[in-house]
């Protein structure tokens, strides 16, 4: 087992969610806390300029939900099978979710305004509830009768589902009363005696540093991004599994669709293309399981959220890195270009108003500049001389270099000049076969 530093604030955030993989894993690690004195000096040093921040014998790794799923993986804690570890990817999902809403309100709730805190109250019930019932939902096809979210023993999922009300129970503890199932897991993990012991020694900080908490809110929205990885062979039996039936469902346009078609088209798997119009929508999103798309079936199993499918897809056709410490990487390369995408969305439906156009655009220069920079270092490490991001062949973290500045590309052609690995990736993933005729034959569309 490596020597791992675990860099983070001297408070839980989103750095607690690492620190109790650990402890219910057993597995030692240096617990680096860095106080607020201390970080305007560390900053510079860290890559990404970021924190939580995991040393693995001297190799770092950024982006929280990054280290989760390294670790996750790391100490077996992923799910057993493919379908069980798209499964923890959808719990994880909508607890991110329901933390974003946690964080952006009622973390730091208004001073005398009562108006205002029960509006803010009244939108995060909705989210819970929402995200609750989601989870509930998928915790019911679970036919083991361990008591696990997931499959026959503890994962990931289970973790962060007690992690993520932690805070909201403290202020609103009959908020899970509805949801049995969800207690039930909760409990079932605290009754562990790693975790109680790690409980029960755990220092009691109080998170109250207001003004990180807009870089709270926006790390936890590109964590809705997420991924961890493994392709369709047992890891212990190496049986290769029979390719399944799949069913793709989408709106008639790229958009969050794009990246899981062209994991399609690159791996040369066949699927159902179900494009659905404008008009057709209103009545099918009621019957969909998040009343959002894409949505993914494989043998009549649904998945929701785009990224759980786009990783998904990733680890089933072997694009999602060959060894642990590649898996880490095409990770974080595509939590890079999320924070890219996210606001780039903002560019294809631009305000009308100048000021806010100017400043629109100006936020995804800022994004852009950073992330690509942060890429590029990422791509410096990768010793093969193949071209490729990580290691020697392609994977889910080219696939999505290429499509993330499509939209960006198209109206300005220099927006990469900066960037010679990034564009000399893209090249070599537009002159693949499949890639070129997916692309040859795709549909025009306006988005």
């Amino acid at each position: 087992m490596p020597k791992f530093v675990l860099h983070y604030f001297d408070a839980r955030g989103r750095g607690e969610p690492a620190r109790l993989l650990f402890a219910v894993a057993g597995i030692p690690f240096q617990d680096r806390r860095v106080s607020q004195e201390e970080w305007p000096a560390i900053k510079p040093k860290i890559p990404g300029g970021t924190l939580p921040y995991l040393e693995v014998e001297g190799v770092g790794i950024t982006q929280s939900m990054v280290i989760y799923r390294h670790l996750a993986r790391l100490f077996g804690l992923d799910g057993d099978t493919v379908l069980d570890k798209a499964h923890v990817e959808e719990i994880t999902e909508y607890l991110i979710e329901m933390k974003i809403k946690y964080m952006s309100g009622l973390a730091f709730p208004p001073k005398d305004d009562e108006e205002k805190l029960k509006q803010m109250k009244e939108e995060f019930m909705t989210k819970l509830q929402a995200c609750c019932c989601q989870i509930d939902r998928i915790l019911q096809t679970n036919k083991s009768t361990e008591g696990w979210a997931v499959g026959k023993k503890l994962t990931f999922a289970d973790i962060m589902m007690f992690e993520a009300f932690e805070h909201v129970l403290s202020s609103m503890p009959e908020v899970l009363d509805k949801y049995p199932r969800i207690q039930k897991c909760r409990k079932k993990l605290q009754s562990l005696k790693k975790l109680q012991e790690y409980l029960s020694k755990r220092k009691v900080t109080a998170f109250k540093w207001s003004k990180f908490r807009a870089t709270l809110e926006r790390v936890y929205k590109q964590a809705l991004w997420a991924s961890f990885r493994q392709c369709c062979y047992d890891s212990c039996t190496g049986h290769k599994y029979t390719m399944p039936k799949y069913v793709f469902t989408y709106f008639d346009g790229r958009g969050r669709g794009e990246p899981g078609r062209m994991l399609f088209a690159v791996a040369g798997v066949p699927f159902e293309d179900k494009r659905i119009s404008q008009e057709e929508w209103p009545a099918l999103k009621s019957k969909t399981p998040s009343g959002s798309m894409p949505l993914l079936e494989v043998d009549g199993q649904i998945l929701t959220q785009s990224m759980v499918i786009f990783r998904h897809l990733a680890r089933c056709f072997g694009l999602d890195g060959d060894n642990l410490l590649d898996k880490a990487r095409v990770d974080e390369i595509v939590e890079y270009l999320v924070e890219v995408k996210t606001a780039g969305f903002k560019l294809l439906f631009p305000p009308t108003d100048p000021e806010a156009l100017k400043k629109v655009k100006e936020d995804f220069q800022t994004a852009l500049e950073k992330s690509c920079g942060q890429i590029e270092r990422i791509m410096s490490c990768n010793k093969a001389s193949d071209g490729w991001a990580v290691g020697k062949k392609m994977s889910a973290a080219d696939v999505m270099l290429f499509e993330a500045f499509e939209s960006a590309l198209s109206k300005d052609a220099a927006v990469l000049d900066k960037f010679p690995k990034i564009k000399a990736c893209r090249q070599k993933v537009q002159e693949c076969k499949k890639m070129k005729e997916y692309l040859a034959n795709r549909k025009n569309t306006p988005f």
